[in-house]
């Protein structure tokens, strides 16, 4: 899956998802559940992590 390498620190340039302002974008298609049928567009950004949080 793309978010293991995006918190891997692999840019989402690097896996072709790259969009405006550096984030990943990454599409899921809703099969009728929860959209009627639409597609769901993620939108992924890296934080660092705070203090006592492991990476």
């Amino acid at each position: 899956p793309y978010y293991a390498s995006l918190s891997r620190g692999v840019s989402p340039g690097e896996l072709r998802l790259a969009g405006p302002g550096g984030a990943a974008y990454v599409q899921c298609l809703d099969p009728q559940e929860i959209t009627g049928g639409g597609t769901v567009t993620f939108r992924i950004t890296r934080e660092e992590a705070g203090e006592g949080v492991k990476p």
